[in-house]
């Protein structure tokens, strides 16, 4: 990916929390649900007792906490006790149990192997586990806390259904005091695969917001996964405690002090208590903070800090990370938030109001150059996609090689392609680290997104979520709506109402951040993929001569080594393939 500048390359309804608040009251009725199409529920959950569902943002535990035992086992009906149980391993897959439970080859990548898994997406799977027999104290509260569930599940505890959702990025929690002490049983029922059609192929994502990818790509086997793919556990909560905790800033318009407003909320128990934030430098040292006494359960407070040391992308300077703690005074629980402070901007280039010089000024030369602290910065870096078929299966460990990688190629923005899940949480702590912009794409891609109120509501709740968890990141650049949707083959435009909506949420809850509707937008270049056009030229010497805007997309595909080609494939296919017929990619 490049982004020219100009100069050459140096080297509906009250939304809270995400959630449609209609979905919260006790003792409505549960929405219909319609499969073999798209699923025709949003978030819903029932106040019982006890129970909180859902939550904004996962962040690791504050408090003592318990792994789960997990199995899981299929059915072909919804309400049907599973077949039989396997081993689960959480977060992960299903086809992932299945297939060590039936003892299926453990390189499942090897061959046409993957599609063993093709009868596993329309089934019911049901995780099971029982909650250690636990009492707790007279201040406390066990909580179950769940990061994410891929793609739609019906949440029931000692038989009773609590909580229905679709989407994977919302997390969700429940309390489960007074069952846990019963030891009850806690399963969650994942439904089968979204589809929009019955037609194999990537529009059957069209109508939710699960990856296209995962539906067969020119580079991506069709494997769709289903599970728990982020953490669960059981958290012994005090009743009085911070709920949460945000240290968000406006930078000066010269970069010399920044306004920062500090939004805090708590349980009504610790209405009344002693509290304090602080914030840290990056050696450790105390730049801010202060005491105070809780008032209500929403708590904004204001500072400012003068000469903010900023963050920058690689090669233009340091990568300080400030620390922002808030606690409760006597506690040892504290909320913690790494931040950098930065600017970012989009930009015209240089000279581009001049190009064309017609009046109105034509769509075609959009502000596209990135300003960072005030200096215009050449954009270069890559695609990054889904680093695995199963992202359950992903680790802080997946993502810092591939990150080194970058940064020793000099690159400085990564595109988190709208094709494939956003990452967790580790691959953006080590883009801040590494100094790595992220370009961030919602997981739209290549297909015709509804205007469907169904469709419309998931994806404002998993929007919300998404940019909740990810704004406080210094490496954040910019949000795209997605990946290819102004063409023939998705036929959105910027009037459509899903990508009105996600500028909307964008503009609510992250407003310094740019957004772009999706990409490549007018003025962009996608392409070209193979070494030379029909003309014979190299692929640079195009590059050279373009007048695009940027290239947010190109490269040129390449047999994989020997090694891996051996692994992949059975002796035979390891031979050179033959070339392809002209025009061919």
């Amino acid at each position: 990916m490049c982004a020219r500048d100009g100069c050459t390359d140096p080297s509906g309804g009250e939304i809270q929390d995400g959630i449609p608040q209609a979905h919260q009251s006790a003792g409505q009725a549960v929405p219909k649900i319609r499969h073999g199409h798209r699923l025709g529920f949003s978030v819903f959950s029932l106040t019982l007792g006890r129970f909180r569902v859902p939550v904004p943002v996962t962040a690791p535990s504050l408090f003592p906490s318990l792994p789960l035992s997990w199995q899981v086992g299929p059915a072909d009906q919804p309400d049907v006790p599973p077949e039989r149980l396997v081993p689960a391993t959480v977060p992960g897959a299903v086809q992932l149990d299945w297939a060590r439970a039936e003892g299926w080859p453990e390189d499942w990548h090897y061959g046409d192997r993957f599609r063993r898994f093709d009868d596993l997406e329309d089934r019911w799977w049901t995780y099971r586990t029982t909650l250690p027999a636990l009492s707790a104290g007279p201040e406390e509260r066990l909580v179950f806390v769940c990061g994410g569930v891929d793609y739609a599940c019906t949440v029931r505890l000692g038989g009773l259904e609590v909580h229905r959702q679709e989407g994977m990025f919302t997390p969700f929690e429940l309390d489960v005091t007074e069952q846990a002490a019963a030891g009850a049983v806690l399963e969650i029922v994942v439904h089968p695969a979204p589809k929009a059609s019955p037609r194999p192929g990537r529009e059957q994502a069209a109508h939710s917001v699960k990856p296209a990818v995962s539906y067969g790509w020119d580079w991506h086997p069709r494997l769709i996964p289903l599970g728990i793919w982020r953490e669960t556990r059981l958290e012994r909560r005090p009743t009085a405690r911070l709920i949460d905790a945000e240290l968000r800033y406006r930078l000066d318009e010269d970069l010399s002090a920044a306004d920062l407003d500090i939004d805090i909320r708590t349980t009504p128990e610790a209405v009344g208590r002693e509290a304090s934030w602080s914030l840290l430098g990056p050696g450790g040292e105390s730049v801010a903070g202060e005491s105070f006494r809780i008032q209500s359960t929403a708590t904004r407070l204001n500072a400012r800090l003068a000469s903010p040391r900023l963050w920058w992308p690689q090669g233009h300077g340091d990568q300080p990370l400030h620390t922002f703690r808030a606690e409760l005074a006597g506690e040892s629980a504290a909320i913690t938030q790494r931040l950098g402070f930065r600017r970012i901007r989009l930009v015209m280039h240089e000279g581009g109001w001049r190009e064309p010089a017609d009046f109105p000024k034509s769509r075609s030369h959009p502000p596209i150059t990135l300003e960072v602290n005030g200096r215009r910065i050449f954009a270069k870096g890559s695609n990054f996609v889904s680093t695995d078929v199963f992202p359950g299966a992903t680790t802080a460990e997946t993502y810092t090689p591939l990150l080194k990688l970058a940064r020793e190629a000099h690159f400085n923005l990564l595109r988190v392609w709208g094709g494939s899940p956003v990452p967790k949480d580790a691959f953006y702590d080590q883009c801040d680290e590494l100094g790595l912009l992220v370009w961030q794409e919602f997981p739209l891609s290549c297909n015709c997104y509804p205007d469907d109120p169904d469709y419309l509501a998931v994806l404002d709740r998993e929007s919300r979520s998404i940019i909740r968890r990810l704004r406080r990141h210094p490496c954040l650049a910019l949000w795209c709506g997605g990946n290819e949707l102004f063409n023939v083959w998705s036929g959105m435009t910027d009037q459509s109402l899903p990508l009105r909506l996600l500028n909307r949420n964008c503009y609510d809850l992250d407003p310094q951040t740019p957004f772009l509707p999706t990409a490549p937008v007018d003025g962009m270049g996608h392409g070209d993929y193979r070494f030379r056009d029909e003309q014979g030229r190299e692929i640079h010497q195009t590059f050279a001569r373009s007048r695009h805007t940027a290239y947010t997309e190109f490269g040129v595909s390449g047999p994989p080594p020997a090694h891996m080609r051996r692994r992949l494939k059975t002796p035979p296919a390891v031979l050179p393939a033959p070339p392809r017929p002209p025009g061919g990619t």
